[in-house]
């Protein structure tokens, strides 16, 4: 039986990860902690969690034998969520972007590394059934040489088919907790899109880095929307094509296409919640069209699933804290290719990675 420690009680961790923890056998629910203690009382008791701790360091320093926790907060809030675990050695989920800064980011990563603790940042599309038949397939050559992709992602209505759980709203205002933090100032173009990259399309990063290995160059990244990159990979050049374009209320619009010398795959993802159902793949040669049978597993589960086998045999992750750091590297780069240190010039740039 591995003891859990949750740590958040908002909507991703009441609809997505709790969830899938509820379902694996083997599972303890321990403890959740979150800065809102109402909230966390009534999605434990909702749950049957026995305890609510108001912070990350109180849950970490008074519930013992913790075999791992799960960080499920606003991303700003990752780094002092995650820390104290790490610190104590207790491996350690955090959902995706690893943390909301390089400085933050790189913190956590030394201080896994430091005492020697299992760090996953939570990229779910990496363990859909689809996506890891895809990786199988460029990994046997099955398209021949790579010559260009297209990683297409304008969003849409990404909680589509999400249960509602329990009697209370999911997304209540939380209480006020002390202390009062000041609104933040209005952020500049180039801070907005950074934030922008961090918080969607680091999906996009972390899944074009795994299909076409790391990234050589930036040969153009544009402005506004949609923001068109066009990076050259160890593998191919490809355009990353991303921005929330989709008309209010439309169905999500996302797909990755790949061209090869011999063929031609093509990756439909579902709306992220769509009763959390697996991507399409799709082949073509010459030989005419496939659609790869796959397993009936979704995303999400797979990912826990994943954290807690390599929590019980000390293995390394496969979307570890390192490659977390490296996409938010990646992020910042891409963000310095659109806009350089001259916010007032828009012309697209060449940059190395």
């Amino acid at each position: 039986m591995l003891r859990i420690g949750l740590i958040g009680a908002g909507y991703m961790m009441q609809v997505v990860h709790l969830m899938s923890l509820r379902a694996i056998d083997g599972v303890e629910l321990a403890a959740i902690a979150d800065l809102d203690t109402a909230l966390a009382e009534r999605v434990a008791r909702a749950n049957g969690i026995p305890r609510v701790y108001p912070s990350a360091d109180e849950l970490v320093a008074r519930e013992e034998g913790l075999d791992a926790v799960v960080v499920v907060t606003n991303k700003n809030h990752h780094a002092q969520a995650a820390l104290p675990a790490l610190a104590r050695g207790i491996p350690t989920f955090v959902e995706k972007p690893l943390a909301a800064t390089i400085e933050d980011g790189r913190r956590m990563v030394e201080l896994a590394k430091r005492t020697g603790t299992l760090l996953m940042v939570g990229y779910m599309k990496r363990f859909d059934p689809a996506v890891r038949e895809l990786l199988n397939l460029l990994r046997s050559n099955a398209l021949g040489t790579l010559r260009y992709a297209r990683l297409h992602d304008f969003g849409g209505n990404w909680t589509v088919g999400a249960p509602r759980l329990g009697a209370f709203r999911l997304d209540e205002t939380p209480a006020a907790v002390e202390p009062v933090r000041p609104v933040p100032p209005a952020a500049d173009e180039r801070t907005e899109a950074l934030n922008e990259w961090l918080e969607v399309w680091i999906h996009d990063v972390n899944l074009a880095r795994a299909l076409f290995g790391e990234p050589r160059a930036i040969i153009s990244a544009g402005r506004g929307l949609p923001r068109l990159v066009e990076v050259e990979f160890a593998q191919t050049r490809a355009l990353l094509e991303v921005g929330p374009l989709t008309y209010p209320g439309g169905p999500w619009d996302e797909r990755v296409t790949i061209y090869g010398w011999a063929g031609r795959a093509e990756l439909v993802f579902p709306a992220p919640l769509l009763f959390r159902q697996p991507a399409r793949l799709v082949i073509e040669t010459a030989a005419g069209e496939q659609r790869p049978a796959l397993p009936d597993r979704e995303a999400f589960t797979e990912e826990i699933l994943h954290f807690l086998r390599c929590v019980a045999y000390r293995q390394e992750p496969l979307t570890s804290g390192r490659e977390g750091l490296r996409d938010l590297e990646f992020c910042a780069a891409i963000v310095d290719a659109a806009y350089g240190s001259h916010p007032a010039s828009s012309e697209s740039t060449t940059t190395d990675c």
